[in-house]
Formats: structure tokens, sequence, C-alpha cells
């Protein structure tokens, strides 16, 4: 009887010891939502699979009376999502703790209760603040009184709002790029920055990060990239929207500044950077300056309605071939947007220059 009793109380602390276990790595989310449509509708719990880069479903819940929860464990801290179709896609940190999650009438997200999600949402805070910061300046500067004057204050406030958006990314990329969270959003950053930015992350990474397909990818871009600097513009062939043959060489090598631009029409991000590179063009283009858009499409419709609706005045040329595209393949260009930027004699001065730093380096060399 004497070992009965010692046999059970051994079970129950043995048991104890494992229920501790799998409590001290389990994950509660709460949340709580504003719009009526939400409710009734399928939430879904998504966790990021390292090795094939996508999203896989563990958990689903119905919203009901504008909440609902979610369980799991995380033996390690990694990115998952909620998800509902149409609706919302909300990056979240898989960590043991109590995550809580809000959705308020706009549809804005907000997380919170475990250190990497408070961390997370601090950098979401930041820029959604600049984002407001953004169209208040814009709200000030109405287009029909847009003067000579008032679009270089307009540009000036705007640059200065982008300056300290790249920032931001770069000082949470920099502090984070070696927990799960900057991993994520470092692997999709690191190929928009200039050579500078990405060996300046790189530097402070871990062998994890730049051991994945994705950066890896990234690296190889960047070390052909460097190569290419400093030395003479090579020269391809390609047809105008009109469908005339045309060369890069009309254009580079003759005395002016020449921005090569790789876009294409089903580019989101191209479109949105389109405005801000108009309106150098508009600065620019009578002081020694000449932009070379070169597409990667398919459709010949699509590309020439993205060059009208965007109302991009510049050359446009394309022998729509997407990935294929001889230019692309001569710059080694793996993703979009993506540019070159030739000197008045014709040599590689920088490449993958977007935004203000864009912005800087036409001011120094234009100015």
């Amino acid at each position: 009887m004497k070992k009965l009793v010692v046999l059970c109380i051994t079970a129950i602390a043995l048991y104890a010891c494992n229920s501790s276990k799998t409590d001290k790595n389990s994950f509660t989310i709460e949340g709580k939502v504003v719009p009526r449509e939400i409710n009734g509708k399928t939430v879904f719990l998504q966790k990021l699979d390292e090795k094939t880069n996508s999203f896989v479903n563990i958990d689903s819940v119905m919203i009901k009376d504008s909440v609902f929860v979610l369980k799991g464990k995380a033996d390690t801290v990694g990115i998952g999502s909620l998800y509902i179709a149409d609706m919302f896609d909300i990056p979240v940190v898989l960590e043991p703790g109590k995550i809580r999650v809000s959705i308020s009438q706009d549809m804005i997200p907000s997380i919170s209760g475990t250190a990497f999600n408070d961390s997370l949402q601090a950098f979401f805070n930041r820029m959604n603040a600049l984002q407001e910061e953004n169209k208040n300046i814009l709200s000030r500067f109405p287009q029909t009184e847009l003067t000579p004057d008032r679009q270089a204050e307009l540009d000036q406030q705007m640059d200065a709002v982008s300056e300290k958006s790249d920032a931001a990314i770069i000082a949470f990329l920099k502090n984070n790029i070696n927990n799960p969270a900057g991993k994520y959003f470092a692997a999709d950053f690191l190929p928009m920055f200039e050579p500078e930015v990405q060996e300046e992350l790189l530097s402070v990474a871990d062998d994890q990060f730049k051991s994945s397909e994705r950066v890896q990818m990234a690296i190889a871009e960047l070390e052909a990239v460097k190569k290419i600097i400093g030395t003479p513009y090579k020269d391809f062939a390609s047809y105008t929207s009109g469908g005339r043959q045309a060369h890069l060489s009309d254009y580079a090598g003759k005395g002016k500044y020449v921005l090569v631009d790789f876009w294409a029409s089903w580019c989101v991000p191209c479109r949105v950077e389109m405005p801000e590179l108009a309106a150098l063009y508009d600065k620019y283009k009578t002081k020694d300056f000449e932009i070379v858009g070169v597409s990667l499409d398919e459709n010949s419709k699509n590309w020439n309605d993205a060059i009208a609706g965007m109302k991009m005045t510049w050359p446009q040329l394309s022998d729509l071939k997407e990935w294929n595209s001889s230019a692309a393949r001569i710059y080694d260009v793996r993703s979009i947007p993506f540019t070159v930027l030739i000197d008045k004699d014709g040599k590689i001065i920088a490449m993958k220059l977007r935004g203000t730093r864009l912005a800087k380096k036409l001011e120094k060399l234009l100015q």
C-alpha cells in the first residue's frame, strides 16, 4: 500500500512537471473586433513555414459577439498571421503568453501583451503616425493651388517624412533582425535598400538569417550590384510603346544623367512610388536629366494603360518578356522597383536608389 501511494505521488509530480512545461510554451490570442460585419466570420490562425516561406493554417474559430479566442503552443517563437478572407491579414508573433488583438472600426489592428508583439506594434504605430503626417501635409497643399514655390515646399516636407520613414524602418530592422519578427520583415525589406544599407543590416544579422533562401538571393543580387557600380553602362535593345526599336544608348552617355527605372504595371510598390518619380522628372528634366522606364510587362495594353494612367511622360521601353527581359538579364534585376543611375559620361554611379535617397542624390548632382 505504501509503495502504491509513493507511485501515485510520483506520477502526480511527473504530471505536474509536464503540465507546467506545456503551459510554459502555450499562448492565448484574445481578440476583440469593433466592425459588426466581422461577426460570424471565421478567423484563421496561420504560422509561417520557414522552409517553404508560406503560411499554413493551424487553428480557426468563428467570431461571436465581437470576440474570439485562439490557443496554441510556441515551443519556439515564430511569425503567425490572423486571417479573414477579403478583410484582413494581421501579422502576429507566436510566443508564450497572452496576446491581445483589437480591430478598430476602420479595420486598424492593434497587438499587445507579449514582448515581441509589443515591439512590433510600436513599429506599426510609428509608421501609422508618419502616414498620417503625410496625409496632413497633402491636405495643406491642394493640387489646384500648387505654384512652383508651393510645389517645392510640398516636396521638401514630403521628403522629410519619407526620410523619417526610412530611418524608422532601418532602426527597427537593425534592432530586431535576429528575432523572428525582425527576420520576417527584414527578408522583405532588404532587397529594397541600396547596397550601403543592405551591408549595414547584414553586418548585424546572424548566420541563420543570412542562410535562408530569400536572403541568399538578396545577397547574390547585392554582390552583382557592387560589381556593376563604377563600370560603363551596358547597352540593350528594346521597343517603345509605339513599337519602334530603341536602345539605351539613344539616351545614355550623351551628356545627361540617366535613371533607368525597371518597373511593371502589376508591381504595386512601383505604382505607389511613381508619383514621386514623376515629380522628380518634372523638377529636373530641363537640367541634364532623363529617365528611361523599362517595363517587365507581358501585356501591351496593361503597359500602355499604366503609362497613360500614371502620366509617365519620360521614354518607356519594353520587349514584353517580363522577367526574361533582355535588359533585366543584363542588369541582373531580380526584384522591382530597381533603378540604375548613369552619369553624363555613361558610367554607372548608383543602383537601387529610390524615394528620399534618390531625391537627395539628384539634388546633389543637378543643383
